[in-house]
């Protein structure tokens, strides 16, 4: 998963997404991300713009190979997104507050 699929999956900007990671860092396991070189960067927009053509190193049995891999991570990360929708609940549920005095005037009438 790219950064543009999560900005996409958490509707905002990517550079948004990207600004928030670096500012909580610390937050995220070591290998939460990666940086793509420019030429993997290139092939990954090649291969996006051309989705109908298969690509000329297309071998069919590491494609069987791959998506297995695939399809690993995709649990992965299907357990990792779990785990980060179930933090954020538990950061948006308030904890009950004690009841509060009314406010307003006292008057000594019964």
């Amino acid at each position: 998963m790219l950064d543009f699929d999560l900005a996409e999956l958490y509707q905002v900007e990517t550079r948004a997404l990207k600004q928030a990671v670096r500012r909580n860092i610390e937050r995220f396991p070591e290998d939460f991300l990666f940086r793509l070189t420019k030429e993997e960067a290139n092939r990954l927009i090649t291969i996006g713009v051309s989705q109908n053509v298969i690509p000329p190193d297309y071998n069919i049995g590491s494609s069987e190979e791959n998506m297995e891999a695939v399809n690993d991570l995709s649990e992965d990360m299907r357990k990792e997104l779990d785990n980060i929708y179930q933090a954020i609940a538990a950061l948006s549920v308030k904890p009950p507050q004690p009841p509060r005095a009314p406010i307003g005037f006292k008057t000594n009438d019964k």
